[in-house]
């Protein structure tokens, strides 16, 4: 190789240095703008619009809504239009003495009017609007276990993150243990069962990190799947979103949960709607009064009819029904009624009593989760002081490996208490949140 030509690879080589820089950083920055840090708020919006059960209740809701439109439509005239034509292969027999016709037409329309039915037709608009103010409700009620299953998944990602990265300072603890241990015996041999234990730390952490690591993966699987994502490993969340701790007022509390909550709201409701079915069934057995006017053009012939056979006629009738007798199913239906509406009524009962209870006992773990999570941050911080201090003292040969073990495993349980506390108190206040009836949108 001529020297020009070894120059010029000289020359060439800081040319090669930068563009692999530049690949780099550009690999790094569309590896940056594939990740996707969602809030808390955001993926509360998605899993709504991702929830086949708030689906499910606008379903419902149409399905009531129609049903009222047609309680309401037996209130309205009852129009009809009917017309036959009708061919005779043998003369027809009208009362006892035969007709020499061979065709018939006849064309009408018959307008019928429910004129008084006792309450029952009002009874039963009344039970199809509450029956539209249940499913308002429900939907309601949807909405904030949508948004219950959606923090707790969220806290449940953080709860994984914290642990896998408690479990990576175990392991990075651990090595920097044995590199402490060889750096001290770098002239010499380690002692051969300290050299074991330490190797022996760090085989038996290795497995618990990625394990970890499948945990953290699983907890962002079922995140992007409440909220409808595809690409859950570039998934982050907002660590702004997990700080926000409330101070809740237990006389705030109670009061929101005997006036808002969509649940109760919903209990009421089915009352109301089974007691306006009840009442409906009660007067099923009394008579109905219907007026019925028709017109009608008709005529025959021993022919094809044609317009000099045809007649018309204008009539009018007022109509008295009344179920004497129907076997007994009528009152049976009312009873049906009677026992739903009562059903209701306990149920209200005993769900207005356990939220109250629930809502006691969670708000009574919110406050000891509270002081737990302050006393144990204070903790952490001291477990970390130790460990250093033990560590500098293993270093300087002042202390054995027991007690640089004793304190690493200590300071890595109270880690994983912090990060289990911070947890606790998130999916407790995610569940006063239940409990309570809030919902994100208020």
């Amino acid at each position: 190789m001529s020297p020009n030509s070894n120059s010029r690879s000289w020359l060439y080589l800081p040319i090669r240095q930068c563009l692999f820089a530049l690949s780099i950083l550009l690999l790094g920055t569309l590896g940056n703008a594939q990740t996707r840090v969602i809030s808390l708020n955001e993926a509360i919006g998605l899993a709504k619009k991702n929830s086949e059960d708030l689906q499910l209740s606008q379903v419902n809701s149409q399905k009531r809504k129609d049903q009222y439109d047609e309680a309401f439509g037996t209130i309205l005239p009852q129009v009809s239009l009917e017309a036959t034509y009708q061919r005779y292969f043998k003369e027809p027999v009208f009362f006892g003495n035969r007709v020499p016709i061979q065709d018939q037409a006849q064309a009408g329309i018959v307008v019928n009017q429910l004129l008084w039915a006792f309450g029952r037709v009002g009874n039963t608009l009344k039970a199809a609007q509450a029956a539209l103010e249940v499913v308002k409700h429900e939907k309601e009620y949807a909405t904030i276990q949508v948004e219950y299953i959606t923090r707790v998944a969220y806290y449940t990602v953080l709860l994984s993150k914290d642990q896998w990265e408690v479990a990576k300072k175990n392991l990075e603890n651990s090595q920097e243990n044995l590199r402490i241990l060889q750096r001290k015996f770098r002239g010499g041999r380690p002692p051969q069962s300290d050299l074991l234990r330490l190797q022996s730390d760090i085989a038996s952490t290795t497995p618990l990190v990625r394990t970890a690591e499948s945990q953290y993966d699983q907890a962002r699987m079922t995140l992007a799947q409440i909220c409808g994502l595809t690409d859950y490993k570039n998934l982050r969340i907002d660590l702004k979103d997990t700080d926000q701790i409330s101070n809740y007022s237990h006389q705030t509390l109670a009061a929101d949960l005997r006036k808002d909550h969509p649940r109760i709201k919903l209990l009421e409701e089915q009352i109301h709607y089974s007691e306006k079915v009840s009442k409906s069934m009660n007067q099923a057995d009394l008579p109905t009064l219907n007026l019925t006017a028709g017109y009608n053009y008709a005529g025959a012939s021993m022919t094809s009819v044609t317009g000099d056979d045809l007649n018309d006629s204008v009539y009018a009738a007022l109509s008295l029904k009344w179920n004497i007798w129907d076997g007994g199913s009528t009152r049976a239906k009312y009873r049906q009624a009677v026992s739903d509406r009562i059903s209701a009524e306990l149920q209200l009962a005993k769900e207005k009593e356990k939220l109250n209870l629930d809502l006691n006992k969670k708000f009574n773990d919110y406050i000891t989760l509270q002081k737990n999570l302050r006393e144990t941050q204070e903790a952490v911080s001291l477990a970390e002081r130790t460990f250093k201090i033990s560590q500098k003292r293993f270093s300087s040969g002042q202390t054995a490996i027991t007690e640089i073990n004793n304190n690493q495993f200590s300071l890595n349980q109270t880690r994983l208490n912090l990060a289990n506390i911070r947890y606790n108190l998130l999916a407790t206040h995610a569940e006063i949140e239940l409990i309570a009836g809030h919902s994100a949108e208020h």
